[in-house]
């Protein structure tokens, strides 16, 4: 890559929106949300817990194995071979930071407990991205953001499919996912509401359960890249401010399903301990387990993975095997991010914050289908020219600027109409000739094959 010159900034680029979109990356995490809420909750678990850690794994593969120097080329932390991955990893920092805030701030106005936990989800891909940007940046020393963003994923896969299985199971009971129509669930499933709660403490990092350890790890990571670049503080800030934002929205998924007085009668939900719940017993204990014993994972997973790379051996010894997570500074910390979460959530109810809406021009799909829909129009007058169908209902639809009532899918599967009116019979005759040449040429080198 090093003969690329600034092509090699277009590649990387590309190849990280790419595993982006399937990450849930912002501003391309527009699906994510709507996937959710229509999902069966096993499915949304799968989801969120490991098919978007498939983009997450591939742009930290792509990053390490095209932008890592080798190994016997590299002799120092200075070392010029770290530049390019240095400026990379700076625009993945960034990147990551942006996509926590966003996914953050979107979770806080959400009322539906899945779409909730779909933005925390994108919010949640920030802190790996955000750590995979450390990996590269921090080079021959970046052991700290490489194993954060490895542990990060596993413990994300563990609380949030556990958090969308608890959605499960309160959507079986009440059939209903709107917090603000639901309230006194934890009297009635006292159990739901304690695996919820190992599941809350996780994800937000409370000592103890798993998320504290791969945020601090991720945490740390990013103040060694403020060290080297003071511009990283203001990200630092950020990190907080989000997990500030993380706290506040997991107090207010709480507060109004399992605190809050109860307004409707659910006469078949009482009081017991269902099959249900039994099977998210085995994933709260591994999310406490690993809280307990952070090294178990660390030293038996991580750290062998981490010693093949280019990272400097004597670093991962010193800084990655010895690592402490319980310090009383990183500790206090946590706990004050915490506080401060629920704080901000009991202001915001205080003052009905929860009630304001953005206006939708605001929102980050709006001007995501905006210029989808001028294209599409373009396309077609382009396909047409005169005769464009653009009275049609399909036409009619695209033009429709309210996100609620057509999304990104419906989009895509209109424009693909209006091509195919277009070429589909000539595409239809193209593949099939060309599916019929190779699968006689198939069949002729099996038969010459079995012959001879």
């Amino acid at each position: 890559m090093q003969n690329y010159g600034s092509l090699r900034y277009w590649i990387i680029g590309l190849l990280v929106f790419g595993f982006g979109i399937k990450a849930g990356m912002a501003p391309v995490h527009v699906w994510l949300p709507r996937a959710h809420p229509v999902a069966p909750s096993p499915a949304s678990a799968l989801l969120s817990g490991v098919m978007i850690k498939i983009g997450a794994y591939g742009i930290l593969r792509v990053a390490t194995t095209y932008y890592f120097p080798s190994r016997e080329a590299v002799t120092s932390l200075t070392d010029p071979l770290w530049d390019v991955a240095q400026n990379i990893g700076a625009i993945i920092i960034w990147t990551g930071i942006i996509t926590m805030i966003i996914g953050a701030f979107l979770a806080l106005a959400q009322d539906n407990i899945k779409k909730l936990l779909a933005y925390s989800s994108v919010s949640q891909m920030g802190y790996i991205v955000l750590a995979i940007g450390s990996a590269l940046y921090l080079g021959y020393e970046g052991p700290l953001g490489y194993s954060g963003a490895i542990y990060h994923i596993v413990n994300h896969a563990l609380f949030k499919s556990l958090l969308f299985m608890v959605a499960g199971v309160i959507y079986y009971h009440t059939h209903e996912l709107n917090m603000n129509k639901l309230g006194g669930i934890a009297k009635m499933l006292p159990f739901t509401t304690i695996i919820f709660i190992i599941a809350t403490f996780g994800i937000i990092g409370l000592p103890g359960f798993n998320g504290y350890i791969s945020k601090t790890l991720i945490h740390h990571s990013l103040t060694e890249a403020a060290h080297l670049n003071s511009n990283f503080i203001f990200a630092e800030i950020l990190f907080i401010l989000t997990s500030i934002i993380t706290a506040a929205y997991f107090s207010k998924l709480f507060y109004y399903v399992f605190l809050k007085k109860q307004t409707k009668n659910y006469k078949d939900l009482v009081f017991d301990i269902s099959s249900l719940d039994l099977a998210l017993l085995s994933i709260a204990l591994i999310i406490i387990g690993i809280g307990i014993f952070p090294n178990f994972i660390l030293n038996n997973l991580i750290v062998p993975q981490t010693l093949q790379t280019t990272y400097d051996p004597v670093f991962i010894t010193n800084h990655i095997l010895n690592f402490t997570v319980f310090n009383l500074s990183d500790i206090l910390m946590s706990l004050g991010i915490i506080v401060s979460g629920g704080i901000v959530f009991i202001l915001m109810k205080k003052l009905n914050l929860f009630k304001l809406r953005l206006p939708k021009w605001l929102s980050v799909e709006y001007w995501f289908f905006l210029p989808t829909y001028l294209l599409m129009r373009r396309l077609c007058l382009l396909l047409y020219g005169d005769k464009c169908p653009i009275n049609e209902t399909d036409i009619a639809k695209l033009s429709d600027k309210n996100i609620e009532n057509i999304g990104f899918i419906d989009r895509f599967v209109i424009t693909a109409r209006v091509i195919n009116r277009r070429y589909e019979q000539s595409i239809i005759r193209s593949d099939a000739l060309i599916y019929t040449f190779f699968i006689t040429l198939t069949l002729i080198i099996l038969l010459i094959n079995r012959i001879f």
